[in-house]
């Protein structure tokens, strides 16, 4: 997905007028066991709605859905030895 196709993806789920069960949006968040558990819960609730994928995005504001960019770099995030995306699998 090019950066002009993921903007404007995330544009429309922030156009949504709530949360939806395949999209979750996050302000800031690198708690790797709370990572772990959405990326768990969010496909399973997902598949439950009748959906085949499932959104986290990180740097919306909940409830107006505001655009506020975040800090984290789940790339940069480690647990142990491990680098988050392994840590996850």
């Amino acid at each position: 997905m090019s950066v002009v196709q993921l903007e404007r993806h995330v544009k429309e789920l922030c156009h949504l007028p709530a949360e939806i069960s395949c999209a979750e949006f996050k302000k800031s968040n690198s708690s790797p066991q709370l990572i772990g558990e959405l990326a768990a819960a969010l496909p399973n609730a997902s598949a439950l709605g009748g959906k085949n994928v499932a959104r986290l995005v990180w740097g919306i504001k909940d409830g107006s859905h505001e655009i506020i960019g975040t800090g984290i770099v789940p790339s940069t995030v480690r647990i142990g030895n491990q680098d988050l995306e392994n840590w996850l699998v």
